[in-house]
């Protein structure tokens, strides 16, 4: 009898913990200009498959699209409340924080959709439930002074903190920070001086990186600053630093040492 109770209470326990755990699912609507299928267009070059996409891009009007692998395929599921994907992703929700830009946050995208629901894609009666599923970005496209980029970006002013960034001693067109990882760092490239008026409130540079999720001072971080993400998440943005009477144009970057 005691057996009987002990396994009911775990099946209960079990039963508690997979409800818990079970996602949301959510139907979209298949867009073929949106949502890119891998397995069509594996035959192509990479030259190819980029013609390809950012012919999609003049279409779709986005920074973007979703690139996928089909996995299971059902039919004749309940998917009357199929959506547009590209209508529940493209808004301000999913997107980096500012007033302008329309560039997706791969971290917000990963938390408040990947990680919360279960994906089908619908076409006709057909649902497809894909294996891989990601974000793409179109741009940045090429790489140095020749890469191009059309996305409207929100700007970010900072104050120029010499105790927190520094100019690199054996490279004066790099500024680097004081949570800087030894194996790995995060710096900004000089771009110059432009000619802006200093707004009336500048941000510090320490204090948003350390209340970013790209910081962390608890015992358990293997390392305090992810400088890589970091320095890819303030590509979305254009960065100037006020020094003084001067104001410097900045582009994040990373290094391994």
């Amino acid at each position: 009898m005691k057996v009987l109770v002990c396994l009911c209470i775990i099946l209960i326990h079990y039963n508690f913990l997979n409800a818990q755990n079970k996602k949301d699912t959510l139907y979209f609507q298949l867009d073929k200009d949106y949502m890119v299928n891998g397995d069509e267009f594996k035959h192509l070059s990479p030259s190819q498959f980029n013609k390809m996409r950012y012919a999609y891009a003049s279409k779709t009007e986005t920074n973007g699209y979703f690139y996928y692998i089909v996995g299971e395929e059902f039919e004749n599921l309940n998917t009357e409340k199929a959506v547009s994907l590209k209508e529940y992703i493209e808004n301000r929700t999913f997107y980096i924080d500012g007033e302008h830009n329309r560039i997706i946050d791969k971290w917000k995208l990963r938390e408040l959709f990947f990680d919360r629901f279960i994906i089908f894609f619908v076409e006709g009666n057909t649902s497809y439930l894909p294996r891989h599923i990601q974000y793409n970005m179109y741009y940045p496209y090429g790489k140095g002074h020749e890469s191009i980029d059309p996305r409207v970006k929100d700007t970010l002013f900072f104050s120029y903190d010499s105790t927190y960034i520094s100019t690199n001693m054996y490279n004066p067109g790099i500024f680097t920070i004081a949570d800087s990882s030894a194996d790995g760092s995060f710096y900004f490239d000089d771009l110059g001086n432009v000619d802006i008026a200093r707004p009336d409130f500048l941000l510090s540079l320490k204090k948003y990186i350390r209340k970013s999720r790209f910081y962390c001072d608890k015992d358990y971080c293997k390392r305090n600053l992810l400088d890589q993400e970091l320095s890819d998440y303030l590509r979305n943005y254009i960065v100037l630093l006020f020094n003084e009477d001067e104001c410097i144009l900045v582009s994040s970057n990373f290094g391994i040492e």
